[in-house]
């Protein structure tokens, strides 16, 4: 609790926003000794070395302060898919793998598609009407056991310069109506992982092997 204060008043001083009432709390931190008795445990040189930062914060925070400044809003990655989107993403060997939007989990951090890959085993992109009748593609027998639940990924972005889906071959075949059971809670049996990552487990979903593992004599590299 000590350090909270302590680090809450640095903070808003920095920014131009010390509110009274954290000043004051974190003035009574640091004149008590409160904070020094875990450093002083790590012996003199550590609790001078702290006496000195507190020195510092304590005069920064009863002198005069900064003006008040903008603090930039953190980026918020929303999806542009929409519930029914199916995407559709090719294999080192050709394979096309379908994937549907069965949800957006629209939540404080981020909005983020949840994707059911589709079995299917096709060279080329499957119709509407067929998509509609494609049932979800089992765990592949050499990722059970991984650290993937199956074949449901939640794929998003920290950065806005992070590439999205349209950056990495993904491309949108077609849309398919809501299906049974899709309104419910997939946030566990869903695997979080960045855009940038998901074409390489799609790949070891399809191939059995990383993209940087040597193929097999006769079949091509991953």
């Amino acid at each position: 609790m000590p350090v909270l204060w302590l680090a809450l008043a640095a903070a808003q001083s920095r920014l131009g926003r010390l509110e009274p009432e954290v000043r004051d709390r974190a003035l009574v931190v640091i004149d008590s000794g409160e904070d020094l008795v875990s450093w002083q445990r790590l012996g003199p040189e550590a609790a001078a070395g702290r006496t000195s930062i507190l020195a510092v914060l304590r005069a920064q925070l009863t002198g005069p302060q900064g003006p008040h400044r903008a603090v930039r809003r953190p980026y918020r990655y929303v999806t542009d898919l929409e519930p029914g989107d199916v995407l559709v993403w090719r294999a080192s060997t050709g394979v096309v793998v379908p994937l549907r939007v069965v949800q957006v989990r629209d939540e404080r951090a981020m909005a983020e598609p949840v994707l059911e890959q589709l079995a299917w085993d096709g060279s080329g992109v499957p119709p509407e009407e067929v998509l509609a009748a494609l049932p979800r593609a089992p765990t592949p027998g050499h990722a059970r056991g991984a650290h993937w639940a199956g074949p449901l990924y939640r794929p998003f972005k920290l950065r806005r310069r992070d590439p999205d889906w349209p950056d990495l071959g993904f491309t949108v075949c077609g849309s398919v109506a809501p299906r049974p059971g899709d309104d419910g809670d997939m946030l566990r049996r869903a695997s979080g992982l960045f855009w940038a990552g998901l074409p390489l487990h799609l790949e070891h979903a399809v191939t059995g092997r990383w993209p940087e593992d040597p193929a097999p004599a006769g079949e091509p590299a991953g």
